[in-house]
Order: C-alpha cells, then sequence, then structure tokens
C-alpha cells in the first residue's frame, strides 16, 4: 500500500471520529443549545439592583399541583433569584408564631444576608443549612420554605428546637455560583486553624488536582467554543488517559494555592463560618443534634444520597431514616457519589460537631445530596462560570446560567422530589432528635 493511499484511509477515519464526536457532543448538550440564554433574575457582580425580584407572598403556585406524600404544593416553594428565595423565607417565618428570625450581614455595606429561623422547643435540636455552595442553595431553600409551612400551627410541647439556616454562602446563590464572594468553596473551608494548617501544608499535588490544572482553570475568559468544543472534547481526552474517577477525586479533593481556582479552600476560616460558629454558641450544649446541609449536583437526577462520616449515622440510618435511598460513607470515599472524597478535607460537618461540648452528646451531621445531571456536565458548567467570574466579569451572568442549569433543575419532576424527599427527611432527623433527647434524659 503507497503513503498517498494510506494518508487518504487515515484522513477518513478521522473524518469517521469527527463526525460521531460531533453527534455525541450534539447529543450530549442538546438541552444547552435549546435552553440557554434565558433572561434570569441574576443580579449583575457590579451596578443597579434595581430589578431584583421581590416577593412578599410566596403562595403564588397551582394549589391543585399536590405532592401527595406530604400533601404540600411543589412549585410556590422555589425561586428564581436569592433575594426572592430570601423574601419568602422571612415571611414564611413571620407566620409563625413565636418563631425568631436572625440575620447575619456577610459582606459588609451590602445586601448579602444568611437569614436563619429558630423555632424553640424543648427536646434536642435540629439544624438545616441551605446554600452552602451557593447556587445549590435554591433546592435547600425550597425544602426550608415547605417545612415552615408544615410547622405552622403545630404545638412545640416535647418538640426539638429547629434552626433553619437559609443561604449559608448568600453572594454565591445571588450569581448562580458555587464559591463564595472570595472565590472559596465553604464545603472545603470549615476548619479550625490547627486543622487548616495542617491540611494548607500538604502537597497541593496530593490527589493530582495540579496535573490537571490547565484543564480545570483556563486563564482567559470563556466562548462558546469552549462551551461546546473544547471543552467536552477535553473531557473526553482526560477521561481515556486518566479515568473519570481520578479526574474527580482530583477535583474534589479541593487546593489551597490558587485563589482564582476552583475547588479553592481559602487560606483562612471564611466569614460565614464565622459568623455561624459564633451565632450556634447559644446551642453548644445541645446533646441530641441533627444536622442536614443540602446540596446538588452529584448522583441520579431528583435522587438524594445521604452522606456521613461513617460512625452512627451509618449504624443507626435504617432506625432513623427510612426510605432514604443510598447512605455512603463520604470520608472513606465509597459508593457512586461520595466515591473520591477520602482526601477531601474542610467539610462543614468537621467543624459544627467539634461545637457542641457535651461529652455524651449524640450528633448526626448529614449531608443530603440530590442529583442534577451528569458528572462532567457539572465540571463543565463549573469551569466555565469560574472563568467569567475571574477573566470577564461583565459576562459572568451569562455564563452563570450554566452553573445554574447544571446544579438547579426546574423541571416538575425535579422539584416534586427535592420538596418529598427534603421535608420527609428533614421531619426523620426532627423525630430523631426528639426521641433521642428523651433517651439520653431516661425519659
Amino acid at each position: 500500500m503507497n503513503i498517498t493511499r494510506k494518508k487518504v484511509i487515515v484522513y477518513i477515519i478521522m473524518v469517521i471520529i469527527i463526525v460521531i464526536l460531533s453527534i455525541i457532543i450534539i447529543k450530549l448538550f442538546n438541552n444547552y443549545f435549546n435552553n440557554h440564554g434565558q433572561n434570569i433574575p441574576n443580579m449583575p457582580l457590579k451596578g443597579d439592583r434595581s430589578n431584583i425580584y421581590s416577593c412578599e407572598n410566596y403562595k403564588v403556585c397551582n394549589q391543585n399541583d399536590i405532592i401527595p406524600s406530604i400533601g404540600l404544593p411543589c412549585d410556590c416553594y422555589f425561586s428564581e433569584g436569592y433575594w426572592e428565595a430570601r423574601s419568602k423565607f422571612r415571611t414564611a417565618v413571620s407566620k409563625i408564631e413565636g418563631a425568631e428570625l436572625h440575620t447575619l450581614i456577610v459582606i459588609p455595606n451590602s445586601d448579602y444576608t444568611i437569614d436563619i429561623a429558630v423555632i424553640n422547643g424543648t427536646m434536642g435540636l435540629m439544624v438545616h443549612t441551605s446554600g452552602i455552595h451557593g447556587v445549590e442553595g435554591y433546592a435547600g431553600s425550597a425544602i426550608q420554605l415547605a417545612l415552615l409551612d408544615r410547622l405552622q400551627n403545630k404545638s412545640r410541647n416535647g418538640q426539638p428546637t429547629i434552626v433553619l439556616i437559609h443561604a449559608y454562602n448568600p453572594f454565591g446563590m445571588a450569581h448562580f455560583r458555587r464559591w463564595n464572594e472570595n472565590n472559596v468553596d465553604l464545603n472545603r473551608n470549615a476548619m479550625l486553624k490547627s486543622d487548616g494548617d495542617i491540611i494548607r501544608s500538604r502537597d497541593p499535588n496530593i490527589a493530582g488536582y495540579m496535573d490537571l490544572t490547565n484543564a480545570f482553570n483556563p486563564s482567559r475568559k470563556p466562548s462558546l467554543y469552549d462551551a461546546y468544543i473544547r471543552l467536552p472534547l477535553s473531557m473526553i481526552y482526560h477521561s481515556i488517559i486518566n479515568g473519570s474517577d481520578n479526574i474527580k477525586h482530583a477535583m474534589v479533593a479541593a487546593q489551597y494555592v490558587d485563589p482564582k481556582g476552583i475547588f479553592y479552600g481559602g487560606d483562612r476560616l471564611e466569614k460565614s463560618h464565622v459568623l455561624i460558629w459564633n451565632w450556634m454558641d447559644r446551642f453548644a450544649n445541645k446533646q441530641a443534634v441533627s444536622w442536614i446541609d443540602v446540596h446538588t449536583g452529584l448522583g441520579n437526577s431528583g435522587e438524594d444520597t445521604l452522606l456521613c462520616d461513617g460512625g452512627d449515622v451509618m449504624k443507626t440510618h435504617t432506625r432513623w431514616y427510612p426510605g432514604v435511598p443510598k447512605v455512603q460513607n463520604e470520608t472513606k470515599g465509597e459508593g457512586d457519589v461520595g466515591g473520591g472524597y477520602e482526601l477531601t478535607r474542610g467539610f462543614n460537618r468537621e467543624l459544627f460537631t467539634q461545637k457542641f461540648r457535651n461529652k455524651n452528646a449524640k450528633i448526626h451531621h448529614m449531608t443530603q445530596e440530590f442529583g442534577t445531571l451528569s458528572g462532567h456536565m457539572v465540571a463543565r458548567a463549573l469551569i466555565l462560570e469560574n472563568q467569567a467570574y475571574n477573566y470577564a466579569p461583565n459576562e459572568q451572568a451569562y455564563w452563570a446560567t450554566f452553573t445554574r442549569d447544571a446544579f438547579y433543575v426546574r423541571t416538575p419532576e425535579w422539584k416534586q422530589s427535592i420538596i418529598d424527599r427534603g421535608v420527609i427527611f428533614a421531619e426523620q432527623a426532627i423525630e430523631r432528635s426528639r426521641i433521642t433527647s428523651k433517651e439520653l434524659n431516661g425519659s
């Protein structure tokens, strides 16, 4: 076979490969070709706030759209922007007799706040947090609103105190970012100084992050070519060369050296953590504590996974949380959702389990993770939005639609699953705190 004929065969093979890859890419990103660029109430990073949504009465949904298992409507609990969600939350708290509303300002001279509802009880404590990862907060916020609806006119006698922490990372939630105002991942940052010093001094390439930093953190503004050609092909290439599990492992282990990079854990405890740490002092002597931290992004769409550090949660989950689809120990990197996290540190759980001083305290601190899109789609969205935030801030609002859609699947089926499972799990945690408190007190 002569050289010319060989070249022709090679060219034909290359054309076939390109055609196949193009079909895969178009199918993979079909939803984005159809849906991106919708107008959303996402405030520019700087500029006029006159168009921010304000919603004083959040019950505006179709009351016939009822979730059978909990008897509540669905869509009215979800919001299209942070300020809308916050207004709904404040209104819902005001409707519960005796409920307290606390507001913590995260960024001085701004309107980015963490809002906390406290419904006092007598037996134990249940804490529910939304929005540690900003854009993921729309699911947690909706669950909190539905739970507040369920708590109206209910007796608090013999019930635990309920604390709902809304929009832990308000800047990220407002701008559909996973990271906060300092580009820090708050769920890699939750460490006291002694623990933080150890983690920040370890090899920055311990999980292979630095080997892939050029792929994770392009130092230029994003483009549609990046979104639909370069990044998908890059992910296919690295998945073949390195393996998808290894890429996830490198990414989620985080890094503490590049302030502009994705999954940056910061160089000190961030303001949101400091505020909540100090505010939680009032509950430091509680013994029966159940804490749910709501996240989205990993797993089958609409299905929740209970992530924990093993221990008592793994041993007793069938007693306290029947019906949860999956329970995985993420500190050991187990399972399809929890896999790859064995080197990850700075989880909110690691910090706040140290807050409760009673040596007899029984604490369940759990992540309820709801699936959205595929891992590749989620990673692609994070990279693109972070490129825009750092290198094209005037275009960030557009690229934030990618992260919004990756972490907030606004379909009726997904929303119904979030409310259904979110409320059921929260009420199970409330009951667990109540019974555990009675057992600890010998009553």
